[in-house]
């Protein structure tokens, strides 16, 4: 619940230790089930990335993950 951070109008998650085609398949899922628009970022480490949700997803992200948030970490939800 804490690797991740607003940045700009967006949202970025740290799945630095993921492969590209683990995040690939997670895009396809998000975008294809949730209707998630996310793109794949590189973190300055060579072979890390990170999920990068944008602006138009984050109503919907936030509706879907608040119920398994715990309440300390509902302010990351706000932006």
């Amino acid at each position: 619940m804490d690797d991740g951070s607003w940045c700009s109008v967006g949202t970025k998650i740290a799945t630095n230790s993921f492969t590209m085609a683990d995040l690939l398949r997670m895009r396809q899922v998000l975008e294809n089930k949730y209707n998630l628009f996310v793109s794949i970022q590189k973190t300055g480490v060579e072979n890390q990335y990170l999920l990068y949700f944008q602006k138009t997803s984050m109503p919907t992200l936030a509706r879907l993950v608040e119920p398994y948030i715990v309440k300390s970490m509902h302010h990351k939800l706000n932006g």
